[in-house]
């Protein structure tokens, strides 16, 4: 089974199908109009917090993490200077 086979599985086929296994339009379109919103709105966030070096909704969470504290490490830094 592929990847994406087993995350239908796993997690959206329940949510997307009804009770006889057949695509429920209406529950698709619901979700596809939520991952709309997500990939819009996450590289904004994204953008924000690691100081416009990540805008990408895809990116690995722990190089966000990294991204977030090299930049508030700096932040730090500069304030320190002063």
């Amino acid at each position: 089974m592929k990847d994406y086979e087993a995350t239908f599985k796993k997690f959206w086929e329940e949510v997307v199908t009804f009770p006889d296994g057949t695509l429920d339009k209406d529950a698709i379109m619901r979700e596809l109009h939520d991952y709309h919103v997500v990939l819009q709105e996450v590289p904004k966030v994204y953008n924000e917090v690691t100081g416009g070096k990540i805008n990408m909704a895809d990116t690995h969470h722990s190089d966000v993490i990294d991204a977030i504290e090299a930049f508030y490490y700096k932040y730090d830094d500069d304030d320190r200077a002063d």
